[in-house]
């Protein structure tokens, strides 16, 4: 499944890690592409760092017994939750 993660701290890195170990293909999603932090990501996981646009175009999930044929967009935001007071 193609995945595309809209953040790229250390929540939406953990989450595209994991999910990339399970065979997923990841598009983590940034406002700089270029980071240093972010491209030695990409070189450990093999997983692309782009843009939020084309991340979000990237993600795709399939239906259940669908076998790929009817692809929806799946995009994931990758944000704490904050918290209440």
């Amino acid at each position: 499944m193609q995945i595309g993660l809209l953040g790229s701290g250390v929540v939406a890195q953990t989450l595209g890690r994991g999910w990339a170990r399970h065979g997923h293909q990841i598009h983590l999603g940034t406002s700089d592409p270029a980071r240093p932090e972010l491209r030695a990501w990409s070189e450990e996981t093999g997983q692309t760092v782009t843009g939020f646009a084309d991340a979000a175009r990237a993600g795709r999930a399939g239906g259940p017994g669908s076998a790929g044929q009817d692809r929806r967009p799946c995009s994931w935001r990758a944000t704490r939750t904050p918290r209440r007071r």
